[in-house]
């Protein structure tokens, strides 16, 4: 950070990526993989959570607002259900991103690396698919289990 013309509210790319890439440990949210919506051509996913973001997830209702250090990780699977890559979205500081909930985004490899120059921070492909969910804080949950 430090450099002028923003907000001074930054988080750290690193830090968060390996944050993500250490996603076995923390609660997975669905019972098996479930089709992801959102996410064409890995279509198959796994969603862990932080201590963190449980106050809220998995989501039962809106509105309401993470706290900030809440994490949310989807493991994308491919072939045979095998781990290919991690999108990950992060609270951040207010003021770190206000037009999309302060929200740091994630298209990692399973090592915590970003998958492409520029998949880590603030992505629009992400930003622009997540506006929808204002009432859920830019999050979409998993399908409701019977």
């Amino acid at each position: 950070g430090g450099e002028g013309g923003g907000s001074s509210a930054t988080v750290d790319d690193a830090e968060l990526s390996a944050m993500a890439a250490d996603y076995a440990s923390l609660t997975k949210a669905n019972p098996a993989p479930f089709m992801s919506a959102q996410h064409d051509g890995m279509p198959m996913v796994n969603v862990f959570y932080n201590d963190v973001a449980s106050e809220h997830y998995p989501i039962t209702s809106g509105p309401f607002t993470f706290a900030e250090g809440s994490m949310i990780v989807k493991e994308m699977l491919g072939p045979d259900d095998q781990p290919m890559m991690l999108t990950a979205m992060y609270k951040g500081p207010a003021g770190y991103d206000p037009d999309n909930g302060d929200w740091w985004w994630g298209m990692l490899t399973l090592e915590g690396e970003p998958a492409m120059p520029g998949s880590v921070g603030k992505i629009a492909m992400c930003t622009g698919c997540h506006q929808g969910q204002s009432d859920t804080d830019f999050a979409f949950g998993i399908p409701a289990t019977e």
